[in-house]
């Protein structure tokens, strides 16, 4: 079994924040259009559940939950491995991992293609839609469950929506309990705030054991959710993925966990809790508690709840495995460069510019996220339309001025103009008569 390193990041090595997906900031993925206008009902019938074995490991044979005798091929003495696709995906996705399952265990492999709602342009609506595909999905291992399917033998392994669609089957089964949910990188927009209810997306009490694999912190969501979560490469960039892309989307580190997921399969991976990347370096973390990722594991020696594992990447026979790790690797340094003029514009999770504004590249991005920046504070003229905008709240100009009512409110801010002053004197100040 190969061993890896495992690391924590400090709050000075926070990595690079850039626009997701497809060059669409996160703005961008709530407001662009597409619903399909189709009912509940109607949603319900576009999703496929695919069943795969050793005995049809190429040729699907299609589940309906509405039609019993299709339920025949599936073996309830069997392990049964569910794979859910997230946005833009569908069943292609999975197929290595598919055929990983078949080639190492005697199990049924049901991919859920939920391709004709995650299409949707709309990624809002997408996400509102992973509630209907974790019910449908539900429902179906709730009928394979009174054939005989024991949930305990079930894992339900979900990429990005797909994680937290796997979070909702858990949570809507009503004949038991699900064995193992695991999130492949689970989405982060829209998830990682409260607004998102816990029976809504990935939770450790979605299944007796629950395990997470982060590879991106730019679309993986940021949050502990289950008794395990790893952060290969410390959740900033996986094996390979390096250029334009992956430094402006994080597509690249995204996606590459599901390779890291099907590595797991034909070999569980061991990370050491540590807490940095260079006490690792050093051997301090070398007797540390050991936690196993990947399918096939013994739970026992896992971590307590909530408890981060943060790993190296997988193959060191990789030959872009020692570049990727070496910290002295131009790529690999830009991206935890707290001097990165893109970088720390993109630090304040709270700003309300940040959420809804990711373009690194937009001119206005900068300017809007640096209050010590030129154009925020000497932009004064009460022509200008994003004046207002740009008042410093505590700007003594802003709060001495008199009358906001006052018709000549906006012409008396300007410092330069002679009854200004006398207009900003202080009340208190004024001598009577």
């Amino acid at each position: 079994m190969e061993e890896l390193t495992s690391f924590k990041l400090t709050n000075d090595e926070v990595p690079m924040r850039c626009t997701p997906m497809h060059s669409a900031s996160r703005t961008h993925l709530t407001e662009m259009t597409g619903e399909t206008g189709l009912s509940r009902a109607e949603k319900m019938k576009t999703i496929k559940f695919l069943l795969y074995t050793p005995n049809n490991p190429n040729n699907a044979k299609v589940l309906d939950v509405d039609d019993i005798s299709s339920l025949a091929p599936v073996n309830v003495k069997w392990d049964t491995k569910v794979l859910i696709h997230g946005w833009k995906g569908d069943r292609t996705g999975f197929q290595k991992i598919k055929d990983a399952y078949l080639s190492t265990c005697d199990c049924n492999v049901i991919i859920v293609e939920w391709k004709e709602l995650a299409k949707n342009m709309n990624y809002r609506d997408s996400k509102a839609d992973t509630e209907i595909v974790g019910t449908a999905t539900a429902q179906l291992l709730d009928s394979l469950s009174d054939l005989g399917l024991p949930l305990s033998k079930v894992n339900c392994v979900g990429h990005s929506l797909g994680g937290h669609t796997a979070g909702v089957v858990g949570n809507r089964l009503t004949k038991g309990r699900l064995g193992m949910a695991t999130g492949l990188d689970s989405a982060g927009p829209l998830f990682d705030s409260n607004k998102t209810p816990i029976k809504n997306k990935l939770d450790l009490n979605d299944a007796m054991f629950v395990q997470n694999v982060h590879t991106s912190i730019i679309l993986g969501t940021k949050e502990f959710s289950g008794h395990s979560d790893f952060f290969p490469n410390g959740g900033v960039k996986q094996t390979g993925c390096k250029g334009a892309q992956e430094i402006s989307y994080g597509l690249c580190s995204h996606m590459r966990v599901l390779d890291l997921w099907e590595e797991t399969i034909r070999q569980p991976v061991e990370g050491h809790q540590c807490s940095s990347w260079n006490r690792y370096k050093s051997g301090e973390c070398d007797h540390n508690t050991v936690a196993v990722m990947g399918d096939n594991i013994n739970r026992r020696d896992e971590l307590v709840p909530t408890d981060p594992v943060y790993l190296a990447d997988l193959d060191p026979t990789d030959p872009v495995y020692l570049a990727d790790l070496d910290p002295t690797d131009p790529v690999y340094t830009a991206d935890l460069d707290p001097t990165d003029p893109v970088y720390t514009a993109d630090l304040d999770p709270t700003d309300t510019v940040y959420t809804a504004d990711l373009d690194p590249t937009d001119p206005v991005h900068t300017a809007d996220l640096d209050p010590t920046d030129p154009v925020y504070t000497a932009d004064l003229d009460p022509t200008d339309p994003v004046y207002t905008a740009d008042l410093v709240p505590t700007d003594p100009v802003y709060t001495a001025d008199l009358d906001p009512t006052d018709p000549v409110y906006t012409a008396d801010l300007v410092p330069t103009e002679p009854a200004h002053t006398p207009d900003i004197v202080p009340v208190s100040s004024i001598v009577p008569g």
